[in-house]
């Protein structure tokens, strides 16, 4: 982030403070808008879609088409 990022805007990396180490690195088509985490899934918001990812193997889930959402909003619940 900030005005000189060290990556650019449409890859994901995911860090684990515990080893001083990232997790994953994943690369999307277009500008991430947002990131959510709740329990073990991790939600990355672009401009008309998200990805779900399980972040006990970081492999994805669900992908899934939305309507423009350039602001990034995501809300979801439950523990499935």
């Amino acid at each position: 982030g900030g005005p000189n990022p060290v990556y650019p805007p449409e890859r994901l990396i995911v860090w684990d403070d515990d080893t001083n180490s990232n997790i994953a690195e994943i690369e999307f088509p277009e500008t991430i808008i947002g990131v959510k985490v709740h329990l073990f899934k991790l939600i990355v918001i672009l401009t008309d879609r998200f990805y779900i990812y399980d972040t006990r193997n970081m492999s994805l889930l669900e992908s899934l088409q939305t309507f423009p959402n350039p602001r990034g909003l995501c809300e979801f619940g439950g523990t499935r």
